[in-house]
């Protein structure tokens, strides 16, 4: 549906530059405005095919532009009266539609352009003439002429909508609209321009003044079609796919950085290999980044990713942010999320794929300590740092591109995977990167697609960690053992408890590990499924050895709103539990908080370390008084004929019995309750 237009000849392009930009149109009096809920709902009037953009920017020192766009467009419908460009800080000349002046009217974001009448299936050409100085967003994106560069970023973290290709050219400025592109850029003092795609010719029109011309052939939303200007070189090399195809490989920077640049980008070749190996072969003409020196971060525009400055150094302490810009080429500019609340899809997928990356390169061990520290910080730090719990399906924009979104995503995809298998979890990625490619997809259909992939409800899944807020967890409630002789029956009670989340989850899949005590182990998955109530669910397992410890999901494969690292206590005496989850000798320590502060999940029969016990529980508490922090509640689980009275005056608690196991709550807290 999309066509590659043939590219004007060089003669034809200088004439444009410097005859054409003086045109002028008939411009209306009256204004109108296109309402934003809009954007999408436009794709389905008239389709944008092509944009052949011609930029000016020999004007550089008053970062001022003039520029040409002619958008090839497709009506949909039959009699159309107008068609709704977005173009936001920029002053319009003339238009012309098919070569004839056309009434225009321009208002604060939007450009509405009156259409003549035309014959269903035939195409339109939009031709707009226009100046200005471009525009950038208050906190984060859109254009900036910053220290001897031009540059755009194509996101605005302030702007609604936050697509921003329309601040510096006439665009439908939405994820759905996806268009091929040419740009004609004509530079001067020693500048040159690099863009998305492949640089198709450079025409020299004298002195220090040239024009480059790029295209790419692959359709993308407006936000990620790129300019950069300065006083750039590039090091070449290329990729041999998995497709069969040679990939070129452009790193641009001015010539003073390019060796810091080739360096940081050491392992970008590993990057690809991950990322196919996972995801699928690299779909794109040219593999771009594009140094420029923004200070707040990077961006992924197809096949020219804008890189800052400050990460080209010369050592690789940012090679995961190369590798998630890198990975948006499959997670967010080959397939789109369908809307700015489903972000997940974009941001989340690639704050993921960072870990895919580095267990690729430095093996898994290393990979899980990523996860876990990623997972703490969705516990400990997204809901403060977004004002919020909010479901990854339905963030505020205002948020779009927060913690929940990337961190709390990333957590996601891992525990997806963890759910379904890594062969079924990759396939289903390698098949949708396929099926979805150079389109939008949204959650639900993400959800369905990945369901024929494996037996586990999905359905179940992403009811409980993604439509909702907050997060679940699953805890050993208590246990016993009933002895047949040679064998035991292990009888298990898990529990279901809410972390600001608002449904229980039914037929969820919990880990469980039972150690015996000559060092036998029995893993398994189970469902937990108890229609009647979702709060807990009871297990019986026949083993064939004593059991003397039982965790639940000890490799951490399933992300649970818990806090956990596990070591090994194994005398008494003075040990820094800290930060530890299972303690798989003596007792257990357990700390559930508002924002998680510690949690410890292992439920032993051997009580021989009482004051080490008393000792930790003490010292968690001191530091949760010394941080001011909310806790719902901290436990020592311990028999309460072995805990003698004289430790109760010296501590701000209270005590009383449950289970049969003496439980202590500080005077500041709640006790804990299921949501």
């Amino acid at each position: 549906m999309r066509v590659f237009l043939t590219p004007l000849s060089i003669a034809l392009l200088s004439a444009i530059f410097l005859l054409s930009l003086e045109q002028k149109g008939q411009k209306c009096s009256h204004q109108s405005h296109f309402f934003k809920e809009n954007y999408n709902s436009r794709s389905d009037s008239i389709d944008l095919l092509h944009q052949n953009i011609f930029l000016d920017f020999t004007e550089f020192s008053n970062n001022f532009i003039r520029a040409n766009s002619q958008i090839t467009a497709l009506p949909l419908l039959s009699n159309l009266n107008e068609i709704h460009f977005d173009l936001e800080g920029l002053i319009v000349d003339s238009v012309f539609i098919n070569s004839s002046p056309a009434l225009y009217s321009q208002g604060i974001s939007d450009l509405q352009i009156n259409l003549p009448n035309y014959i269903l299936g035939d195409t339109l050409l939009c031709q707009m003439y226009y100046h200005g100085n471009p525009i950038h967003d208050t906190s984060w994106g859109g254009f900036y002429f910053q220290s001897g560069y031009a540059y755009n970023m194509g996101v605005g973290f302030d702007a609604i909508p936050h697509n921003y290709g329309r601040v510096w050219h006439p665009c439908y400025d939405s994820f759905r609209e996806r268009s091929t592109y040419e740009l004609h850029v004509k530079t001067n003092g020693n500048r040159t321009a690099y863009c998305g795609g492949l640089r198709m010719n450079t025409d020299f029109l004298g002195g220090d003044t040239l024009v480059s011309h790029w295209g790419l052939n692959r359709p993308i939303p407006s936000y990620l079609a790129s300019v950069a200007v300065s006083n750039y070189t590039h090091s070449s090399s290329h990729f041999q796919s998995i497709s069969g195809n040679t990939i070129p490989i452009w790193l641009a920077a001015k010539a003073i950085d390019t060796t810091d640049m080739q360096a940081s980008f050491l392992h970008l070749p590993e990057a690809l290999e991950s990322f196919e190996a996972n995801y699928g072969p690299y779909q794109w003409p040219r593999v771009g980044f594009t140094v420029v020196p923004f200070s707040g971060g990077a961006m992924e525009h197809a096949t020219n990713i804008a890189y800052p400055l400050f990460a080209v150094n010369g050592n690789l302490q940012y090679e995961t942010l190369m590798a998630h810009e890198l990975s948006h080429h499959w997670w967010g500019d080959l397939i789109t999320c369908e809307r700015a609340e489903e972000m997940w899809i974009n941001e989340g997928m690639a704050s993921y794929s960072e870990r895919i990356f580095t267990e690729y390169l430095y093996g898994y061990s290393a990979y899980n300590e990523s996860i876990r520290d990623n997972h703490r910080n969705v516990l400990l730090n997204a809901a403060r740092n977004d004002g919020g719990y909010f479901p990854l399906s339905d963030v505020p924009e205002s948020v779009t591109y927060g913690s929940t979104v990337y961190n709390k995503g990333a957590d996601f995809a891992h525990t997806l995977r963890g759910i379904m298998g890594d062969a079924n979890f990759f396939n289903a990625v390698k098949d949708l990167m396929e099926t979805f490619a150079f389109s939008t997809v949204n959650t639900s259909q993400l959800r369905d697609f990945f369901q024929s992939y494996t037996n586990e409800d999905l359905n179940a899944i992403f009811d409980l960690w993604v439509f909702q807020p907050g997060y679940p967890d699953f805890r050993i409630g208590f246990w016993n053992v009933v002895s047949n002789n040679t064998t035991y029956q292990l009888n298990l009670q898990v529990e279901q408890y809410l972390n600001h989340a608002t449904n229980y989850g039914n037929n969820i899949p919990v880990d469980i590990e039972v150690q015996g005590t000559n060092g036998e182990v029995f893993t398994d998955r189970f469902m937990f499924t108890n229609v009647s109530s979702n709060d807990y669910a009871q297990f019986t397992i026949d083993l064939p050895f004593e059991p003397k410890h039982v965790f639940i999901n000890r490799n951490d494969r399933l992300h649970y709103a818990c806090l956990a690292q596990e070591q090994t206590v194994n005398s008494v005496g003075s040990h820094d539990l800290t930060l530890l989850r299972p303690i798989a000798y003596g007792f257990e320590v357990k700390c559930t908080s508002l924002r998680p502060i510690d949690t410890r999940t292992c439920h032993s029969r051997n009580m021989s370390f009482l004051q080490t016990a008393i000792g930790t529980f003490k010292q968690i508490f001191r530091k949760v008084l010394k941080r001011k922090l909310p806790f719902v509640s901290m436990e020592v689980r311990l028999p309460p004929t072995l805990l003698t009275q004289h430790y109760l005056p010296r501590w701000p608690y209270w005590a009383s019995m449950k289970r049969n196991w003496f439980y202590c709550i500080g005077q500041e807290a709640t006790p804990i309750g299921k949501k």
